[in-house]
């Protein structure tokens, strides 16, 4: 028996006395739906013996589903109480999936929130998708968003999002095998293409570490 494309219900007889007949119904899922159909079934003095989900049977003719895109949401803007969570909020109100989040927060209370996101709608490749978008992270966020930027990745990209924050020892033990001094305000240490700047002047209280690689 093949998968049937229309909506249809089928009734086969039973072969023998007192055994049971069968009902195949074919439509839409919904939440619910075998609730109504048990309640159809009995209004009409009925009794249901077995049931039982038909795609079992044709799961083996259906292609496994594509996974969702995954679309890499940059958004530059001035730290407050209660943004994360502001954020977080508008990408669920409009069916958008937050996959994974980095966050990064500068001395000065600027932040770059890096937002790994699917859409349940799959519509986030749309220019009015993305437009909506941006208009509930403004209304929400108001003159505290300086730029937003809504891009496709590859699953490279992603691949990438998952690996370890930290850097490799080989490079770690050649940066940092310089002896400094803490009286300096600063130091630059340099390493093939890895840059690394130690600034004790922006904060009486902390050191801001900034690593390009």
């Amino acid at each position: 028996m093949g998968i049937l494309y229309d909506d249809v219900v089928i009734i086969r007889q039973a072969e023998k006395e007192g055994d049971p007949s069968v009902i195949t119904v074919n439509c839409p899922d919904k939440t619910g739906l075998g609730c109504d159909l048990c309640h159809i079934l009995l209004f009409f003095s009925l009794n249901i013996v077995r049931g039982a989900s038909g795609i079992s049977y044709y799961r083996s003719e259906l292609q496994s589903p594509r996974p969702p895109d995954v679309f890499l949401l940059k958004l530059c803007c001035y730290d407050r109480k209660g943004l994360l969570h502001d954020v977080t909020e508008v990408l669920c109100s409009l069916e958008l999936n937050i996959k994974k989040v980095k966050v990064s927060t500068t001395p000065d209370g600027t932040v770059m929130d890096l937002f790994f996101i699917t859409d349940t709608r799959e519509l986030l490749h749309t220019k009015n998708r993305q437009e909506e978008t941006h208009k509930a992270l403004e209304d929400v966020m108001q003159d505290a968003i300086i730029s937003f930027n809504l891009e496709k990745v590859g699953p490279g990209i992603t691949a990438c999002s998952q690996a370890s924050p930290f850097l490799p020892p080989a490079i770690t033990e050649d940066i940092f095998n310089i002896e400094t001094s803490n009286d300096l305000p600063s130091v630059s240490l340099t390493s093939s293409n890895v840059c690394v700047t130690m600034d004790n002047s922006l904060n009486p209280a902390h050191t801001l570490v900034q690593i390009v690689c």
